[in-house]
């Protein structure tokens, strides 16, 4: 038993002393200081040295080769002409002998032969006879003829009547030597429709017409004949 207390007192003076120091320790102030700051290092890094570019060959300027000239063969000097020798004077010619005279010869002159006789001139031509051209048929008793044919024929048309038109139409007739119309056509209007109809039919009504006047030579006459619608000469009738 003995032995127990004292490992028990022995244990416990030292537990004791430590919860007297912690608390002596819990009393002090306490002070934190902060940690010093970590040392940084910093390195500088040279910048990489640029690569050398590749050189590029420079070409060596190519030699040109010259052309040896030419040597131009000399020139041949001709050797200078002598002088033309002096022409020798010229040696004296003896006088010419005078010239002898011809002979004369008189001839006698042949007989001359008569003359033959001359042909007799024909006779003048007479001289053309003029030829008279023959006479221009006149047309203007056949027009005559012709226009009072085609007034016997005309007939008033009613609608220009009534509306009271009057006016003068010109046909174109073209008729042969049998007196046959072979074409008619409108030369100048009235202005009337009606009338210019009329006209037409009254010349196509008198065909055949008489035969042209003897004499006239062409194949066909190209007339011209008025026809006028007044109004008085239908009162009148």
């Amino acid at each position: 038993m003995a032995s127990r207390t004292t490992t028990a007192a022995a244990w416990l003076v030292p537990i004791c002393v430590a919860g007297v120091a912690h608390g002596a320790l819990a009393l002090l102030p306490v002070t934190f200081e902060p940690p010093p700051p970590p040392k940084i290092r910093l390195r500088v890094k040279a910048p990489p040295r640029p690569r050398p570019k590749p050189k590029t060959p420079v070409e060596k300027p190519k030699r040109v080769q010259r052309r040896p000239k030419r040597r131009r063969p000399a020139r041949r000097v001709k050797p200078a002409a002598p002088p033309p020798a002096r022409p020798a004077p010229p040696k004296p010619q003896p006088a010419p002998a005078p010239p002898s005279k011809p002979l004369t010869t008189t001839k006698t002159p042949a007989p001359k032969a008569p003359a033959a006789p001359r042909p007799p001139a024909p006779a003048a031509a007479p001289p053309p006879k003029k030829v008279k051209p023959a006479p221009r048929v006149s047309l203007r008793g056949y027009l005559r003829g012709l226009h009072g044919t085609l007034m016997r024929h005309r007939r008033y048309p009613a609608v220009a009547k009534r509306l009271g038109l009057e006016g003068r139409v010109l046909v174109e007739l073209r008729v042969d030597q049998q007196g046959k119309l072979t074409k008619l056509s409108l030369y100048r209007s009235s202005g009337h429709r009606s009338l210019d109809k009329e006209a037409l039919r009254m010349a196509r009504a008198a065909a055949p017409y008489r035969a042209l006047p003897a004499g006239y030579d062409r194949p066909v006459a190209v007339v011209v004949v008025p026809v006028d619608f007044k109004l008085a000469d239908e009162d009148g009738i």
